[in-house]
């Protein structure tokens, strides 16, 4: 189970590179005049205009006693929005007589106490919701997520079923019930790992939810959302980022969209435009969880694990049963050796949801990084049991494998993993770079195993060969250690196919990179770096002595 809520959909497996965009993909800057006082004050709020809605909506309240519930209900979706939870909470117990017969009242309820944290009385709100409008199409989603969440994942599919079963009989018209259709109708699909998994995902992208922020309402930037995270989720973070932006053209002050925007550039590395989307989302509401998440993982990347458990400590106390802040408190510990502390973490996820896939998943992520393999490797494979529907734990293994050396392991995983999501853009970069490095010249002496592209680079073999012998004993003698396994030297005719080597990502900012076992590093000639000529002599003796340190230290020594 990731932390999105749906996942994307993209085109079929031949062209996994081809774009999900229509032509017509940045949103219309006209919207339709509201119609009455209760519809205005929605359109202030779903702009970002908060202040003035919560005033539109205490001066309906005021004017029209009949609409004091639905009057409650909007101002406590912008307390969500900006993070005054418990107020949210009140404004709604203040019209409870009445709003207990009105469903939208039990969803702002839900919507609030699952931000919080407090699953169980989410539950009891959408089934009261549900209660009144069995077809209600939010309240049935949201239920079946919290399923989700704590493992109940029969019962979520039986729920979802509802989607399938209309995806038969009509289509929604408006936008917000076809991004609910859309959502469900994905994660029923996802459940019951239906054999056209392919064409669904696309027709929800395609015919639900780009529908709904193309014609239905183009204001409605919760379809924008539901794309983004879809995209996001399959490392299309090119067209995900466009949604995310579309989203806050239409509302600025958008906190779930600056914690996309976060996490697309903390997957590129970009820490600075990472932190300044974090602050957006933030300004707004310093209570927003996936934010406040997003930045404990841009302090793990900067191998700064104090901080990022104070940073999930804040999380935590907003939403002490959120999972990822849970998984990444438990993985943040871990890395800092404290196995207790991590412990007990782990045992509050289970109590949770026991059969939680992003717990290891999370953990192992971390590991990895720290190039502590076979632990990560004992937690990715539990991630893949626990959830068999999930391809990203198979996915980041096999990654994993091939920085181990392991690139038979590694081919075998992928393939599995691509089998579960043949739409998932690190896959296919990976199994496609997997290719190439197949096709790559092979070398070896007594230490070292070299490949290089046979047509562009096969000529620099033996000074490469001759080189790593005459450097390797003094490395050894400086730091008193001999690695007992050969080291593996790719050198990559592309910039970016040494990158995907390294990270799965197109671009990272260094010539040459260790793993452990692995060297890998762009090929020295006029148009295969990006720096264009460099030493690669020095960058071999550097990378080495990665590898000797890190072999000397079990991968334990700061990298």
């Amino acid at each position: 189970m990731t932390w999105l809520a749906c996942l994307m959909v993209v085109v079929p497996a031949a062209s996994p590179t081809t774009t999900t965009r229509s032509s017509s993909a940045s949103a219309p800057a006209g919207a339709p005049r509201a119609s009455t006082p209760l519809a205005a004050a929605r359109q202030l709020a779903m702009t970002g205009r908060y202040d003035e809605a919560v005033a539109a909506y205490e001066r309906i309240a005021r004017q029209d006693p009949a609409r004091r519930v639905p009057a409650a209900v909007g101002v406590a979706d912008v307390m969500r929005l900006t993070g005054r939870y418990d107020e949210g909470l009140q404004r709604l117990t203040d019209v409870q007589p009445a709003g207990q017969k009105d469903a939208g009242w039990h969803l702002a309820r839900a919507r609030l106490l699952a931000a919080r944290g407090q699953v169980d009385q989410a539950v009891e709100a959408c089934r009261a919701a549900m209660g009144l409008e069995p077809d209600r199409y939010e309240a049935r989603f949201r239920l079946a997520w919290l399923y989700e969440q704590t493992g109940e994942l029969d019962r979520a599919a039986r729920l979802y079923g509802f989607f399938d079963r209309l995806a038969h009989r009509r289509v929604p018209d408006r936008a917000d019930q076809l991004v609910w259709h859309g959502r469900g109708f994905y994660r029923y699909s996802v459940l019951v790992r239906h054999p056209n998994l392919p064409k669904r995902t696309r027709y929800v992208l395609h015919e639900l939810f780009q529908p709904a922020y193309e014609t239905k309402d183009p204001q409605y930037w919760p379809a924008r959302i539901a794309a983004a995270e879809q995209l996001y989720s399959k490392y299309n973070l090119v067209d995900a980022a466009e949604d995310y932006e579309a989203a806050l053209a239409v509302n600025p002050k958008l906190p779930v969209a600056h914690a996309g925007l976060a996490r697309i550039a903390l997957e590129k590395w970009q820490f600075e435009a990472c932190e300044k989307h974090l602050q957006g989302a933030l300004d707004v509401n310093p209570k927003h969880v996936p934010s406040l998440n997003v930045r404990a993982r841009l302090r793990l990347a900067e191998r700064k694990c104090r901080q990022a458990a104070a940073e999930i400590d804040r999380a935590l106390a907003v939403n002490p049963n959120d999972l990822e802040a849970l998984s990444l408190a438990a993985a943040a510990h871990a890395r800092l050796g404290e196995r207790k502390v991590a412990e007990r973490f782990e045992k509050r996820v289970a109590a949770i949801n026991p059969r939680c896939a992003l717990l290891p998943y999370t953990v192992a992520e971390w590991l990895a990084a720290a190039r502590q393999f076979p632990q990560a490797e004992e937690r990715y494979l539990q991630a893949a049991r626990l959830d068999a529907t999930w391809a990203d734990p198979q996915t980041d293994l096999g990654l994993m494998y091939m920085q181990w050396g392991h690139e038979d392991k590694a081919r075998k995983t992928l393939e599995a993993a691509w089998k579960l999501d043949r739409f998932n853009r690190k896959t296919f970069n990976v199994l496609k770079l997997l290719k190439q490095i197949e096709g790559f010249k092979r070398a070896e002496s007594d230490h070292f195993i070299v490949k290089l592209d046979a047509d562009e680079d096969a000529v620099l073999i033996p000074y490469f060969l001759d080189t790593l012998e005459a450097i390797l004993p003094g490395l050894c003698r400086d730091y008193g250690h001999m690695p007992t396994a050969k080291t593996i030297v790719e050198v990559f005719p592309s910039h970016r196919a040494f990158s995907v080597r390294i990270t799965s990502r197109p671009w990272i900012h260094t010539i040459g990179a260790c793993t452990g076992r692995v060297i890998a590093m762009d090929a020295p000639r006029v148009g295969a770096s990006m720096t264009g000529s460099f030493d690669w002599v020095r960058v071999l003796r550097h990378e080495l002595t990665h590898t000797v340190t890190l072999a000397a230290t079990h991968n334990r020594i700061p990298h």
